[in-house]
């Protein structure tokens, strides 16, 4: 398989395997976020900046959006209540912009020493 084809598999493998939204045990759970943290560090400062965080799910979303159009429809998200709430100003599509702005919070809520970077104990608990 070609590189350029492997990258979005890859990069949907690394969001799946960092999300917690999959029902796997605690210890699983931090053993996924250990590898990710690792793997999303691309710079190797053992903190992941709002930019690697931000990075990673521009590329996943990207990678998500099967038909190409930039956006993600219904038919490219299996959650319906997520994507409801993605879609917030409800056009049947979650923009770029939609699925940051949801992000923003989500770094915010880890970074709990509000440094502007996860170490690596925010991002794995």
């Amino acid at each position: 398989m070609k590189k350029s084809t492997m990258l979005p598999i890859l990069i949907l493998i690394l969001i799946a395997a960092c999300s917690s939204a999959f029902a796997v045990s605690s210890e699983e759970r931090i053993s996924q976020r250990e590898e990710c943290f690792h793997i999303i560090d691309t710079n190797s400062d053992k903190s992941r900046s709002r930019e690697e965080f931000f990075a990673l799910w521009k590329k996943g979303f990207r990678a998500m959006d099967r038909n190409k159009d930039g956006g993600h429809d219904r038919s490219e998200q299996n959650n319906a209540s997520l994507f409801a709430s993605f879609d917030t100003n409800q056009d049947g599509k979650i923009s770029p912009e939609e699925d940051h702005a949801v992000r923003i919070p989500h770094f915010g809520f880890r970074d709990r020493d509000k440094s502007g970077s996860l170490s690596f104990e925010e991002f794995v608990y």
